[in-house]
């Protein structure tokens, strides 16, 4: 009885063992490869001149007494980076996002930690890439076959003259429109933290360069619509983007 008893523990003693055995955790590569990195987000503030855009439909003042109605304001930002005192760039994990009107914090991915001078990114991205098109989330982003990287919809009330012109803007392409490139500020990104960057997307920008005296140029839904005011459009998207004051 005693040797029977002593089996059994002696094979008790084996199996737990074994068992602990295969319940050990070899390193994991991918886990690795993350414990070095940490989060950036983007703080963005829609506005139009000094104002936010708080809330769709809301009233927004300019200073020739002129008022701006905002129906929707959105933006396809992709291929964000963070840049070095020495040029080098990181690219942050993640994929093209859709920056909607409001004062909002969007998430943008993980990369590896480190100090940086600068966050870059493009406007727009590549979308005859494969695959690209599921990044269409919203339907109205589309015109056809052609991504819209800008929407700006809304109306216009036109004080001098007593009326209201509603205006659709809509600027697409196949590639990104242009870069863009923050002013030098210290970021810091720490291991398993989050660190937030404050931009600002001025939507009077666009405004400036509609002529309210040709109806007609207030709604562009492609390039060949006024090919001269789609230039110029293009040029004040480069600089919409700016650092928050």
């Amino acid at each position: 009885m005693k040797n029977t008893i002593a089996i059994l523990i002696l094979s008790i003693f084996f199996i737990l063992n074994g068992c602990e055995n295969k319940q050990t955790v070899l390193p994991n590569e991918d886990a690795d490869s993350n414990s070095n990195k940490g989060s950036l987000s983007l703080h963005i503030h829609s506005k139009i001149g000094k104002e936010d855009i708080k809330t769709l439909d809301s009233a927004y003042f300019m200073a020739s007494g002129d008022t701006i109605w905002v129906k929707s304001a959105r933006i396809y930002i992709s291929n964000i980076r963070l840049l070095k005192s020495d040029g080098t760039e990181t690219k942050v994990d993640g994929s093209p996002i859709l920056i909607e009107q409001y004062n909002k914090v969007y998430n943008t991915g993980r990369v590896i930690a480190g100090n940086y001078r600068a966050v870059a990114f493009e406007i727009g991205f590549s979308y005859k890439e494969e695959n690209s098109k599921k990044f269409i989330t919203s339907p109205s982003m589309l015109i056809g076959e052609e991504a819209i990287f800008v929407n700006f919809e809304g109306l216009w009330y036109q004080k001098s003259k007593q009326r209201k012109l509603p205006f659709q803007l809509n600027i697409g392409a196949d590639l990104p429109l242009c870069t863009f490139k923050s002013n030098s500020q210290s970021i810091t990104i720490l291991p398993q933290n989050n660190f937030y960057v404050h931009l600002n997307i001025d939507y009077f920008q666009l405004l400036s360069e509609l002529n309210t005296e040709d109806s007609a140029s207030l709604t562009i839904s492609k390039q060949s619509d006024h090919p001269v005011l789609y230039k110029e459009l293009m040029n004040k998207i480069k600089v919409m983007v700016k650092n928050e004051d």
